[in-house]
């Protein structure tokens, strides 16, 4: 419980996480045990949000660029990388989590700031140093989006801009927030209508038939307008 001490208290750990708290623990056999008399534990501060480099998903991310349309400035797949979860790919080592737990913090909200809109996020436990099934708490957690760096296929000038990445974030939460409401409308009346299809954000980017144009359009995906 918040603001209450307990005097003499054993502390199970089991894979970098807590798991039992009590007087008399009975701990396994192949654990280790640490005397801790006169000293205070407390359980690892929580890391907002840490940037990590993960190098299965740097493989990843090379071949969806080789994979992008030559000359299409909204579409470069490489910008919108929310299809992408950080928690689905895998590092044995990972120093910065090292780092964290070394330094009192026993979980960290992690991210990856490539891309114009980067990959789902994740909360692990940094107990093991490692991106693993075992250490991630929760996925899903956040999309980062990035403001800095260019991206869009060329040098200088809009879209490769400040303003062009605020616009391409702006409009890939855009699909987001018309999907929600045409499914909302929905849920309230489905009689006689399909079920919305969910396309990630930013799958309505349509490029306007000349390159030099600083503006897309959008597909009307659904059918109708919300």
């Amino acid at each position: 419980e918040p603001g209450v001490r307990l005097e003499a208290t054993d502390v199970l750990i089991r894979g970098g996480i807590i798991a039992d708290v009590g007087r008399g623990i009975a701990a396994p056999s192949v654990a280790k045990e640490f005397d801790c008399s006169g000293l205070t534990v407390y359980a690892g501060f929580v890391h907002p949000a840490m940037s990590v480099t993960v190098e299965s998903l740097s493989q990843r991310l090379r071949e969806v660029r080789q994979e992008s349309a030559a000359g299409d400035l909204w579409t470069r797949r490489d910008n919108l990388l929310t299809r992408f979860g950080l928690g689905d790919f895998r590092a044995d080592e990972l120093q910065a989590l090292h780092s964290l737990a070394e330094n009192g913090y026993g979980v960290a909200h992690l991210f990856d700031g490539r891309g114009v809109l980067g990959p789902r996020a994740c909360v692990v436990s940094t107990g093991q140093g490692a991106l693993n099934p075992s250490v991630i708490l929760a996925e899903g957690t956040g999309i980062p989006i990035s403001l800095s760096g260019g991206g869009f296929g060329f040098e200088g000038g809009y879209p490769n801009s400040l303003m062009g990445r605020i616009a391409f974030a702006r409009q890939a939460l855009t699909d987001v927030e018309w999907h929600d409401r045409l499914l909302r409308r929905y849920e309230a009346s489905p009689t006689g209508q399909a079920r919305p299809t969910w396309k990630l954000p930013g799958a309505s980017y349509a490029p306007r038939p000349s390159r030099s144009s600083t503006a897309w359009t959008t597909r009307w995906r659904y059918g109708r307008s919300p």
